[in-house]
């Protein structure tokens, strides 16, 4: 789970610009204030999960994340219409769940 959103915060990172202009199109307050942060935090909550370092603080973190990132990007008058929406609400919440399956047997 950790290489996960370590390579995906990289990434965010590395696009910096287009996920600064989606966050933009969404109408985002500080776009790319949010697009850096959210960057950063999930690659660096990646990375505690791979080192093993304050593993619990970075999956209730990533949790958060994911929960409002399902929240603000997913806009649910697609889900009915558009296959897509439904996979990227689907995979929102299967790793949403998978970080709350870790919870308990972090310290």
């Amino acid at each position: 789970m950790g290489v996960l959103f370590l390579i995906l915060g990289t990434i965010k990172l590395m696009n910096l610009g287009e996920m600064t202009d989606y966050m933009i199109l969404l109408d985002i307050p500080y776009p790319a204030a949010a697009a850096l942060i959210s960057g950063l935090l999930i690659t660096l909550a990646g990375a505690a999960l791979i080192s093993g370092y304050h593993t619990k603080i970075a999956v209730i973190v990533l949790i958060i994340y994911m929960i409002l990132t399902t929240l603000i990007f997913n806009n649910p008058n697609q889900w009915a219409t558009d296959p897509t929406a439904q996979i990227m609400l689907l995979k929102n919440l299967a790793i949403t769940g998978g970080l709350l399956f870790m919870l308990p047997f972090l310290r």
